[in-house]
């Protein structure tokens, strides 16, 4: 279902006991993608809808989650916006979060929506270079990563969602 590289993309791995709390408390998956532009962070989540709240409970849940781990965090943006997920739009709500930690500037984005049996929640952090034009740069760059990985999340017909990233081909590995 999720490729081993998207773009810049790279899976990485999440450890078990994470994967195995997911699936306990929301029947759900989690998958993983790091870029070296802007050291960029991705992180999907699909949970199953009997397990979650509703979209809009979710969204204030996992913002509450990011205002309270990164004191000082503003919230940038917060809108409703449609994505498209596997071919298919999606309507869901954003919210774009700055702070400075360790004299670093970081921008979060946050995405939920759902797909026709799961909520779906991506997550991407990344660090925002001080001239503005490269900050811009770095926003635009993690829009882009948003959008690219979210053409590869889809519903699958019957078998669940895989695990594990694919190993590229012979043709995408080179």
């Amino acid at each position: 279902m999720f490729p081993a590289r998207i773009g810049d993309l790279e899976a990485f791995s999440f450890s078990q006991e994470d994967h195995d709390a997911l699936r306990r408390d929301r029947l759900g998956k989690i998958f993983g993608y790091n870029a070296r532009p802007y050291r960029t962070a991705l992180t999907v989540y699909l949970m199953d809808k009997s397990r979650s709240a509703s979209v809009e409970e979710e969204f204030k849940g996992a913002e509450s989650g990011i205002m309270a781990a990164h004191p000082g965090a503003k919230v940038a943006m917060r809108n409703v916006a449609q994505i498209v997920l596997a071919g298919q739009p999606a309507p869901g709500q954003l919210g774009l979060y700055l702070w400075t930690k360790d004299g670093q500037d970081t921008g979060s984005v946050l995405w939920i929506g759902e797909s026709p049996s799961r909520i779906v929640k991506v997550r991407l952090s990344f660090v925002r270079p001080k001239p503005e034009d490269q900050a811009a740069a770095a926003m635009q760059y993690a829009m882009n990563a948003l959008g690219d990985a979210a053409k590869h999340i889809c519903e699958p017909a019957s078998s669940g969602v895989s695990d594990a990233p694919k190993k590229p081909s012979p043709s995408e590995a080179s």
